[in-house]
């Protein structure tokens, strides 16, 4: 009886997170400017990969305005030296949406 009363209880718990829950939308950092700085973003895409304890995160981000005195700040659990900060191939997420496109 115990056993079924379990089954039961995590058979609603898988349920009601399932189904009842909405999707998170998130963004893994924020910009900065003057105070009279106009900035404009209309989408970001982020891909996280992990080896180990190696974390690789790729951002695209269509931002539109004056880079003039800007950043993207992003927290990180360490620090992060210049070396370690690449600007890659802007088609990785162009190709990558193209081939899940039809799933």
């Amino acid at each position: 009886m115990r056993l079924l009363q379990s089954l039961i209880a995590i058979l609603l718990t898988f349920i009601v997170l399932a189904f009842w829950t909405k999707p998170a939308w998130a963004f893994c950092g924020f910009y900065v400017a003057k105070a009279d700085s106009n900035l404009y973003n209309e989408a970001s895409q982020v891909a996280i990969a992990r080896d180990g304890n190696r974390t690789v995160l790729t951002m695209a981000n269509d931002y539109q305005g004056d880079v003039k005195d800007f950043a993207l700040v992003v927290p990180v659990p360490v620090i992060v030296t210049e070396e370690q900060v690449r600007v890659g191939n802007p088609n990785l997420f162009f190709s990558y949406n193209n081939r899940n496109r039809d799933n």
